[in-house]
């Protein structure tokens, strides 16, 4: 999946390419509205952000260029809003087919959660299930542990992030993690979820004050015992939200 993100704002770009890359997106960033435009075609987008902050008077030429190209169901557009972004413009945004409007800010978690629900509703995965993320605090009881691919040191953390596809820890000493390269598969991690416990192969996506890994190897047959575990996670959450 190609994610195209135009923003100038460099938190803006961390925020996305932390939160989307380990779930699988290729994320590609542009600080020029004009040059992303131009390249729309060679990048073929399955989904576009664009900060309206940033770039007010592109977003609709923009987006008349890429429906030119591809169709709301083959490239999903989602504008990031600021204070200058106003109830007018909203309404532009809505006879326009744009596929959702969300604040530039990120103030909070449901922020990017909305946003990946977005695209979990437009866009079609290899999972139909796709590659949601689960909102902070909903998985204590998931644990994940390594040893250095380097120096075999046993590597522990706190996981803050968990998708289908991907996790994300914190470690508890970053100072035995900050050689990790980028791009390195680490065999037989152990994960573990509820009570149950496996062995899975991931390749690291990134590594900064977070290391986030994408699943490479992962059993059949516990791939879905993990599968029910986040199922059961989002049927719970649903639930506390009814109460």
């Amino acid at each position: 999946m190609k994610l195209l993100l135009v923003t100038s704002k460099e938190e803006t770009r961390e925020k996305i390419f932390s939160h989307f890359e380990h779930l699988g997106y290729d994320v590609i960033t542009y600080d020029n509205p004009l040059k992303a435009m131009d390249n729309l075609s060679e990048i073929s987008p399955n989904a576009v952000i664009f900060n309206t902050e940033d770039f007010p008077r592109h977003w609709k030429p923009f987006l008349q260029v890429l429906r030119q190209l591809f169709t709301r169901e083959d490239s999903v557009f989602v504008i990031l809003k600021g204070g200058s972004f106003t109830n007018e413009e909203a309404l532009k945004a809505g006879s326009l087919s744009v596929s959702g409007v969300i604040s530039e800010s990120f103030d909070s978690d449901d922020e990017i959660v909305q946003l990946e629900n977005i695209f979990s509703r437009y866009l079609v995965h290899d999972d139909s299930r796709g590659p949601r993320r689960f909102k902070t605090g909903m998985y204590q009881n998931v644990e994940f542990l390594f040893n250095h691919p380097d120096n075999f040191t046993l590597i522990t953390g706190s996981v803050s992030d968990v998708s289908f596809d991907g996790i994300r820890i914190t470690p508890d000493h970053p100072r035995h993690t900050s050689s990790i390269r980028e791009g390195t598969n680490i065999p037989a991690c152990s994960i573990r979820f509820g009570d149950y416990i496996c062995s899975v192969g991931v390749r690291v996506v990134r590594n900064n004050k977070s290391i986030s890994f994408r699943f490479i190897d992962f059993d059949e047959s516990d791939r879905d015992c993990f599968i029910d575990f986040l199922d059961t996670l989002t049927y719970k959450n649903h639930a506390a939200v009814k109460v």
